[in-house]
């Protein structure tokens, strides 16, 4: 419209003056003539740039309301702390992400100076502040401590430059809030220092056993040893394979719960069993450091089966009474197991031990932590065992906690779910510590011919006789055309064809046929796996020989 207007009063300017000019031809007037067109000519430029020039000056004036409008847009609803000071550090106005920061309202510090209200916890960052503002003009990401309105403290990132209000100069600052990244940075850092210590630490863990494996079998097959002597080494390099096969398993084991990856396995457990048979592990390695291990099972017979993951209760109850040995040098270590008031079984493992401190106590649970670390330590271990112990606690469904007294020893405890069962109790099976299957034929699948030799060793006491296969081609071949096989330890990599398709193909013809797993795979999961898969039983390397004969027992004739 104002346009518009515009234009129209130049094309009226110009009007007026030809109509003048016009009069002054028909009246035969030249000077009548030329002064209206000169008037209306200069009326008409004068006209243009005046409404041009006032044009110009609204669209500038346009432009600053904007501009204004953006910058109190910005000032209100920013997240970060805004805050106008003057340069002796008088504040004239704040946002609310100054506030939301350090709850200081306008109110409480307007025409207050920063001093006053203590909110640079560090007074040499603002000085900091103030040098470089003085130099440059502004400074980027300045990091300090501000002191909140309660008296807390958080650790943010200031930037700030200089700004004219009204001819003087002020100071307008964004903080932005950085103390929750700090934490994490921190945590990453701590975790950081003990993945370094326990890799540190599980280096020498592991080099321990194998030295003592390594020099014990160079020894051992000397002419010289007497009879005794090889019994004792043999039983030192079984002890440091022991070692070591516990060592990888938690490190995997510990990798597998950072991962995500552990999943639980329901089954009948009978917990007086999973306790006696912990004892027994255990009454060895508590002899040889005089330590007194009792087993205290407060429960009604009726109570001593439930649904359960039988390994991971193993692992927990392994894992608390290992760390009780391991700091105790005498005296007692003491586990219970009751049913509390909420139907949950409580375990408890009570040692006499060096105790731990309160500090320490809030952490150490967590991965990779230990009561002691460097070079002078008088205690092993890898720092894992109590994180696994509190993650398959979880998983199952209950809780770990402890308490202790620094040198007067410690009690952990941990909760899981009673789940009774249905069905009937089923009878004790005969042991299978000799088996006599002088009429039996078992067929050992494996590539490695030094795992075959082990096996036709393990199993000569029981009289079976042994077939043996490079790969799954051969086992399939020998279960087709010799009817006698009466079960395959079936390995499960190997070439030609691996053990799981050889499987499948041999249950094609001789569905019947047991057919057993017995692989380097050996955590959990997998044996889950190979059993769903449709292997009959699972068996892990390294073999145990025991463990072998009561799985050969479950499934043959």
């Amino acid at each position: 419209m104002k346009s518009r207007s515009k234009y129209l009063y130049v094309i009226a300017s110009f009007a007026i003056g030809f109509l003048l000019g016009l009069c002054g031809i028909i009246l035969e007037d030249y000077l009548y003539f030329i002064s209206p067109v000169l008037i209306g000519v200069a009326g008409s430029i004068f006209g243009f740039f005046y409404w041009k020039r006032k044009d110009q000056h609204e669209a500038t004036y346009n432009a600053y309301l904007e501009n204004e409008l953006k910058y109190k847009t910005a000032f209100i609803t920013s997240p970060d702390a805004i805050n106008i000071n003057t340069l002796d550090g008088v504040y004239v106005d704040i946002n609310e992400g100054f506030t939301a920061l350090t709850d200081f309202t306008k109110e409480d510090v307007i025409g207050v100076n920063s001093s006053d209200i203590h909110i640079w916890a560090i007074p040499a960052d603002r000085e900091k502040l103030i040098k470089g503002l003085a130099e440059t003009g502004w400074v980027e990401n300045l990091e300090s401590v501000f002191r909140c309105k309660d008296g807390n403290t958080k650790t943010a990132l200031m930037s700030a430059r200089i700004i004219q209000i009204k001819g003087k100069p002020h100071i307008l600052s964004v903080t932005r809030d950085i103390s929750e990244r700090k934490k994490i940075e921190k945590a990453l850092e701590e975790t950081n220092k003990l993945k370094t210590a326990f890799l540190n630490n599980i280096s020498h863990e592991i080099r321990t056993p194998l030295n003592a494996i390594l020099g014990f079998s160079q020894l051992v097959s000397s002419e010289n040893l007497i009879s005794d002597e090889r019994k004792n080494f043999s039983q030192i390099i079984q002890k440091s394979c022991n070692q070591l096969l516990d060592i990888l398993t938690n490190v995997i084991e510990i990798s597998q719960i950072q991962g995500n990856h552990i999943q639980l396995t329901r089954e009948e457990v009978n917990i007086e069993t999973i306790l006696h048979k912990t004892e027994d592990n255990f009454t060895p390695k508590c002899i040889e450091k005089n330590i007194r291990l009792f087993v205290l099972l407060q429960l009604d017979n009726s109570y001593f089966r439930t649904m359960s993951d039988s390994y991971k209760l193993i692992k927990i109850l392994s894992h608390l009474i290992d760390n009780a040995i391991k700091f105790s040098n005498s005296g007692d270590i003491i586990v219970k197991c009751r049913l509390d008031k909420t139907n949950f079984y409580e375990f408890s493992v009570s040692d006499s031990g060096i105790g731990i401190s309160t500090e320490m106590q809030k952490k150490i649970f967590e991965p990779f932590r230990q009561v002691e670390t460097g070079l002078s330590r008088n205690f092993g271990g890898n720092g894992v065992g109590l994180s696994i112990a509190k993650a398959y606690v979880e998983l199952l469904g209950g809780q770990i906690w402890l308490q202790s007294d620094v040198r007067l020893g410690s009690t952990f405890y941990f909760t899981v779910p009673y789940k009774p069962i249905e069905t009937e109790i089923k009878p004790e099976e005969l042991s299978a510590s000799k088996l006599n299957l002088s009429n039996k034929t078992i067929l050992i699948a494996d590539d490695e011919l030094v795992n075959i030799i082990l096996f036709k060793k393990l199993l000569s006491e029981t009289n079976a006789s042994i077939l043996s296969a490079s790969n799954g081609l051969e086992a399939i071949d020998q279960c087709r055309n010799i009817n006698e096989i009466d079960l395959v330890l079936m390995d499960i990599k190997m070439p030609e064809m691996d053990g799981q398709t050889a499987m499948k193909q041999i249950k094609d013809f001789r569905p019947g046929l047991p057919v057993i797993a017995q692989t380097a795979y050996a955590l959990q999961n997998e044996k889950e796996m190979f059993l769903k898969s449709g292997f009959d039983g699972y068996i892990s390397k390294p073999i145990k020989k025991d463990i072998l004969m009561e799985v050969i027992k479950n499934y043959i004739n």
